[in-house]
Formats: C-alpha cells, sequence, structure tokens
C-alpha cells in the first residue's frame, strides 16, 4: 500500500501488449478488436486501488473528459465517500472547468483515463503542482510523450487508438456515434469501419 509519507510513488504497473490474433467484438453494429476484456479490466483496477489510498489525498479530482468511470470504480472499491471534485481538461488545451485556485498547492490525487501524449497532464500539472496523477491507461512508445513525474498508472498498453472504460473513440469521420464506447466495461480497439 502506498502511503502518504511516500513522496516518490512506486507501483507495479501491469503491461498488456495488445494481442497478435485479437478478437473481433461487435458492439452497437460496429466491429472493433478486443484488446482487454470487461474481466481483465475489472482485476486491473481492483489491483490498483488495492494499493492506493484515496483518502491520503487532501483532495480528490476526476478529469471529466475521461475518468469518471475509473474515479466512480475507485471510489467503489475503498468506500470513498468524500465528494470528488470535477474538472474538464481536453486535447488541444481545452479547459472548461480548471483545478480550482484554492487547491493548487493542496496534495491532490487527480484521476484521468490516458496518458497518451501528455498534453492535457501537462496542463493539469502547471495548474496543480502538487498533485499526482491516477491514470488507469499509460500508451507507450508514444513519440514525444511529455513526461509526468507524479503519476500512477493502473495498465501499460500499446500505442493503439482505444476506448471504452469512460474512454471514447472520437476521430472526425469516423462514423461513430458520440461517446459511443464510453459506457463498455473493457477496452478496445477500432480497427474496422461500420458495417
Amino acid at each position: 500500500m502506498i502511503t502518504e509519507n511516500q513522496l516518490t510513488f512506486k507501483f507495479d504497473t501491469r503491461y498488456l501488449r495488445f494481442p497478435e490474433e485479437p478478437k473481433k467484438i461487435n458492439i452497437g453494429g460496429f466491429e472493433f478488436y478486443d484488446y482487454i476484456s470487461p474481466q481483465a479490466m475489472n482485476a486491473i483496477i481492483q489491483n490498483f486501488s488495492d494499493h492506493i489510498n484515496l483518502r491520503m489525498f487532501d483532495e480528490v479530482l476526476v478529469n471529466q473528459s475521461g475518468g469518471d468511470h475509473f474515479a466512480k470504480n475507485l471510489a467503489y472499491l475503498q468506500k470513498y465517500d468524500r465528494k470528488i471534485i470535477d474538472i474538464n481538461y481536453a486535447r488541444g488545451g481545452k479547459i472548461k472547468t480548471p483545478v480550482p485556485d484554492h487547491l493548487r498547492d493542496k496534495k491532490i490525487a487527480i484521476i484521468e483515463d490516458i496518458l497518451d501524449g501528455g498534453g492535457t497532464a501537462q496542463r493539469m500539472v502547471e495548474d496543480a503542482p502538487n498533485a499526482t496523477i491516477l491514470f488507469m491507461t499509460q500508451k507507450i512508445n508514444v513519440p514525444n510523450q511529455m513526461p509526468i513525474d507524479h503519476k500512477l498508472v493502473a495498465l501499460l498498453i500499446d500505442n493503439v487508438w482505444v476506448g471504452g472504460f469512460g474512454m471514447n473513440i472520437d476521430d472526425e469521420g469516423d462514423s461513430l456515434p458520440k461517446d459511443f464506447l464510453r459506457d463498455y466495461p473493457g477496452l478496445a480497439a477500432k480497427i474496422i469501419k461500420n458495417r
């Protein structure tokens, strides 16, 4: 268990490689590759929850652009009944709801869905320099990925486009409905256009 006296966070993050022969799954009439099954995601989130205590932070925030499912699962598993504060940072530097000013210098956790290029996370850290970001996933082998010093990551994945567990596969022109995969409890990789 990571305690509040530890300033450098260590966690044995699990890495799951994209399958060489992935299984095709159909979700709402669209085909995807199954990257991480719902059962495997549940086990990964449980393992992460077993090693981190949300109560060691002054406040817990969640980035609503994708971290909400992860936050709800962690709160449920830990019986965390304090209010989790919503923020909203999105790709391209868009900030709809920033870290509140009064939390800037507090020891906070920001729950986020994915570390991809790192630009969104870097912007959050600029607004909350003492924050630790709890990422559900981090893509590896991403060219020029920005380093985030204070982070904990539940799962390392390959650099493929994934959706599910609060994340949406959103690429303009992909013909998928808005927020299509957010409620899928696993991770699916986009590879096939709709039928």
